[in-house]
């Protein structure tokens, strides 16, 4: 991945245009009945480039113009760092656990902590403020099953 390098490149991201139909979809145009092709505009292309430099960045990889893999070692980069999927297995298992037994305050300690620290680390990778408060009897009561349903 590399941003624009040609040389009628500009070394400022340009304005935004009004917006068309929305949500938009391109099209190919249909020559026979005059119905032009999408014009694909700077803006979107730049929009594009940036949503997947801002990830590669933020991961630790340099750009590479040769390089075509760049995105996919970020994100696999990003999700080894934060060790958030084998932290959310845990909480997940331990969720099943406790949905089926009561657990000792032990395993329902253990339980709230897994789900508190798998929450964190998602919160912290979102870069979004959010306020998240889980009580351990919560956790307990199985709630936090329904927290990790998506990860099956």
């Amino acid at each position: 991945m590399q941003r624009v390098d040609s040389k009628d490149n500009v070394p400022a991201l340009p304005a935004l245009t009004e917006a068309g139909n929305s949500p938009g979809y391109f099209s190919d145009g249909d020559q026979a009945n005059e119905i032009p092709g999408t014009v694909v505009p700077a803006w979107w292309l730049n929009m594009v480039q940036e949503e997947i430099c801002a990830v590669i960045e933020v991961a630790g990889v340099a750009l590479q113009k040769n390089v075509r893999n760049q995105l996919l070692t970020a994100i696999k980069k990003i999700l080894e760092d934060s060790n958030f999927a084998k932290m959310a297995k845990e909480a997940k298992d331990a969720a099943a656990t406790a949905g089926t037994t009561a657990g000792t305050a032990a395993e329902q300690a253990a339980l709230a902590k897994s789900i508190a620290d798998a929450l964190k680390i998602l919160v912290d990778q979102s870069q979004v403020d959010v306020d998240l408060a889980l009580s351990a009897a919560e956790t307990a009561k199985g709630d936090a099953q329904s927290l990790l349903t998506y990860q099956e």
